[in-house]
């Protein structure tokens, strides 16, 4: 999931690796409201990653260096 106002421009940034295991998800305000995961997620002005799996989300990043390096373990 990624939030901020670079949100979409990160995802297909992002877009560009072939990963077929990722589910690529921008949080805006309508997601807030209907996907529970989401809740409290949002970010303001800094655009933020969240690598997720299972439920559960770890810590948030700001780079995609920096979402890459968790994707690949």
């Amino acid at each position: 999931m990624v939030a901020g106002p670079q949100s979409l421009k990160t995802i297909r940034e992002m877009q560009k690796k072939y990963r077929p295991d990722v589910v690529w998800a921008p949080i805006t305000d309508e997601s807030e409201n209907k996907i529970s995961l989401v809740q409290d997620r949002k970010s303001g002005e800094r655009t933020t990653i969240y690598i997720c799996s299972g439920g559960t989300c770890q810590l948030p990043v700001h780079t995609i260096r920096e979402a890459e390096k968790l994707l690949t373990g």
